[in-house]
């Protein structure tokens, strides 16, 4: 898998290449700037690594077999074998408890028969406390035996009531758990007793049986707390109504996750998306205030969360099961629900103060922000333990899936105040949008819990694409719009290449540090091909905004724009959403070029019989049966073209391919339009009918006027 990782990586690299006729441009591209800084970042990172990184701990070269054998040896050697009166008096229930139980493991049936023959003498003796540590060790050595009813026998026959170990003996082998409750409960009062595991095995007989009361009871013994989970803590305080000491915990719980690398990480994380986000906004400075602030309350609302998850659960039996309705139905409605109000909930206490932002791209913006406080938090929870790519694959997918799920409720708004104008639409809108951005959210949790992970992968990128339409499409339909700024819009491409393989770096580092350089390398090598392909795609797309004044993209498959364009057929429609971009930059407004005919164009030939200078002038959506295509300039020429009827200074052209480009190819080739009557070109709806087709032409960049 890495191999073809790594071939289909080099190989996309080569097409770039071959792709740019000016190889000049290739080297100063953004592109090749990105993979350039990526690659020196991640040669550096190694160096370092295998200098400097410690070299593994002998028990880390243990496999989990290893281990288990070398804990047990090591608890028979506090006996070394030694079975005397002297020697089984002078230690603690504890410790007898213990070798016996090492028995089973290890299965010494020399210590065995020693150690049954000492106790028996001891059993014998006339003081209550020899004859006590006798019986009980014949019945643990009975238990060891797997004979239960032999082991009560002598565990009965125990004088001493307050003998420590005696009572959670007892209790394994009760069959009612009321009696086995009382006899956890007794042992908990004796000194030195078993405290620690019979407050483990009443708390799940008390989980198992969905008794909260008692679980409250045990709760308020301080030595008990330990022994619950924070999930159970949290249970039992809200069954118990208390709301303070659960916030309370809910915080301690996540205070008690805290690792300065998973921090570090978080913090890294958090800043790098912040600042993409932050800079979507070509036209005008979204208010950075405003931005922290819902960072923090994103942040700060995360234990809301928790209170919906808890109270599902007291009240229901609803969980993950393996089965898919089941599964699908409760990452919507439980996960995708509560998250996405959790999320949007900072975003919309703005929104009753500032009653309306001015631009559409700031609803995306400030919601993503308070997305990002979420995840700030839940990655804190996730990065308590680093390794298997949890860094890199929290940066990578959950971090940017919370925004992208945000940011469809905040799609709601702008749709509603920016596209229908209507206020009143929100009341339907914006419970639409929180629907479909929990049924998003909840189908990306579902791939992941049922292990469906390809289509994961695939499902995750066409939500990416998603994403960028509704980003682009917010641009479009500023009121600052200007395409003055239109390549702003592209101007992340070398900071989300850098940044994200920064964090790749750090993990890789932090992996190294914590362990070994060679546990690094073997994640660096399994996690690199996979981290590269995410790296270039998105480096790629969440840079690709194709700026058009007051158009509207669909993310429709029906509509021309998304089958493809120029001579591709229709079946490019599906490929067109995974292998090329489907937002396709090309703000090109402003530019100065020159027109000329394709030599097997007759045509044009009387028209474009040399080249011709102009500049781009604007974009022209036109419309064929109410389908828009929104991918014509409009060209101001620089002297009239020779047309009998048509306009001379102005005319329509098209690229033919979409993946073409002014910037990477010497020409490009154009389907070109005149223009009748540019009375048309204001119409709602221009029709593309209405424009003269002469075929094809080509166009490039005219240097010498661009430079002037």
């Amino acid at each position: 898998m890495i191999l073809l990782l790594l071939i289909v990586g080099v190989s996309y690299i080569f097409y770039r290449y071959r792709s740019v006729s000016n190889k000049r441009f290739f080297f100063h591209s953004p592109f090749f700037i990105a993979l350039a800084g990526s690659i020196t970042i991640l040669l550096v990172s190694m160096v370092f690594v295998n200098t400097f990184a410690p070299e593994p701990k002998y028990e880390e070269t243990l496999n989990p077999e290893e281990r288990v054998k070398k804990a047990i040896d090591s608890t028979l050697a506090l006996s070394n074998g030694d079975t005397s009166r002297r020697f089984l008096l002078s230690h603690s229930p504890k410790f007898h408890y213990n070798q016996i139980t090492a028995i089973r493991r290890n299965r010494d049936i020399i210590y065995f028969l020693n150690l049954k023959d000492s106790y028996q003498r001891l059993s014998t003796s006339r003081v209550d406390s020899v004859s006590s540590l006798g019986n009980f060790g014949l019945g643990m050595l009975s238990l060891v035996d797997m004979h239960e009813d032999e082991a009560l026998k002598f565990f009965q026959q125990v004088k001493n009531k307050q003998f420590p170990c005696l009572h959670f003996c007892i209790a394994g082998i009760t069959k009612r758990n009321e009696d086995a409750i009382a006899e956890y409960l007794q042992e908990l009062e004796i000194k030195n007793g078993m405290r620690d595991l019979s407050i483990q095995q009443l708390v799940r007989i008390y989980e198992k049986s969905k008794d909260y009361e008692g679980l409250y009871r045990l709760y308020q013994y301080d030595f008990a707390r330990p022994g619950f989970s924070d999930k159970l803590i949290r249970l039992t305080l809200l069954h118990a109504f208390e709301p303070v000491a659960y916030m309370i915990q809910t915080g301690k719980m996540i205070a008690g996750k805290l690792h300065w690398v998973g921090f570090t990480a978080a913090c890294l994380i958090s800043l790098i998306w912040l600042i993409y986000i932050f800079r979507l906004n070509v036209y005008s400075r979204s208010k950075l205030l405003i931005l922290l602030g819902l960072f923090a309350g994103g942040a700060v609302c995360v234990p809301l969360a928790f209170v919906y998850y808890d109270t599902v659960e007291l009240l229901t039996q609803w969980d993950i099961k393996g089965k898919i309705i089941n599964d699908l139905f409760y990452c919507i409605f439980i996960i995708g629900i509560s998250e996405e109000f959790v999320k949007i909930l900072p975003f919309l206490l703005v929104l009753l103060i500032v009653k309306k932002f001015k631009e559409p791209i700031d609803y995306i913006i400030y919601a993503s922000a308070s997305a990002l406080g979420f995840a700030f938090i839940e990655n804190l929870i996730y990065f308590k333990e680093i390794g298997s790519g949890i860094i890199h694959g929290r940066a990578y997918f959950s971090v940017i899936g919370h925004m992208i799920d945000s940011s469809f409720i905040a799609y709601g708004f702008v749709i509603g105040l920016f596209k229908k104008k209507d206020k009143a639409t929100l009341l339907y809108l914006v419970p639409a949008y929180f629907l479909l951005a929990a049924s998003i959210h909840g189908v990306y949790d579902f791939f992941l819990f049922d292990h469906w992970y390809i289509i994961f992968f695939i499902y995750f990128i066409f939500i990416v694409q998603l994403w960028i339409v509704i980003i682009n499409n917010c641009l479009n339909n500023s009121e600052s719009f200007t395409y003055k700024h239109a390549r702003l819009a592209e101007r992340s491409r070398v900071l989300i290449t850098l940044s994200l393989t920064v964090i790749f770096s750090f993990e890789y580092l932090a992996t190294a540090f914590l362990s070994s350089a060679d546990n690094a390398n073997i994640e660096l090598v399994r996690n690199a091909g996979f981290a590269g392909f995410i790296i270039i795609f998105f480096s790629s797309n969440l840079s690709s905004f194709d700026l058009i004044n007051d158009y509207w993209r669909s993310v429709s498959f029906k509509e021309q724009e998304k089958r493809g364009y120029g001579s591709r057929n229709k079946r490019a429609g599906i490929t067109s959403w995974y292998f090329f971009n489907l937002v396709q930059p090309h703000n090109y407004v402003g530019l100065k070029v020159l027109v000329y005919n394709d030599p097997y164009n007759k045509i044009l030939l009387d028209v474009l019989n040399r080249e011709y200078g102009g500049k781009i002038f604007n974009r022209i959506v036109l419309y064929e049966d109410d389908i828009p295509d929104p991918n014509w300039f409009l060209i101001k020429m620089n002297e009239p073209l020779p047309f009998a009827t048509d306009r001379p200074d102005y005319i329509l052209v098209k690229l033919r391919f979409q993946e073409d480009s002014l910037f990477e190819q010497d020409e490009v080739q154009v389907f070109f339009k005149s223009i009748v009557d540019a009375r048309l070109l204001r119409e709602q709806k221009p029709n593309k009918d209405a424009f003269p087709f002469y075929g094809w032409a080509y166009m490039k960049l005219d240097m010498a006027q661009q430079q002037a």
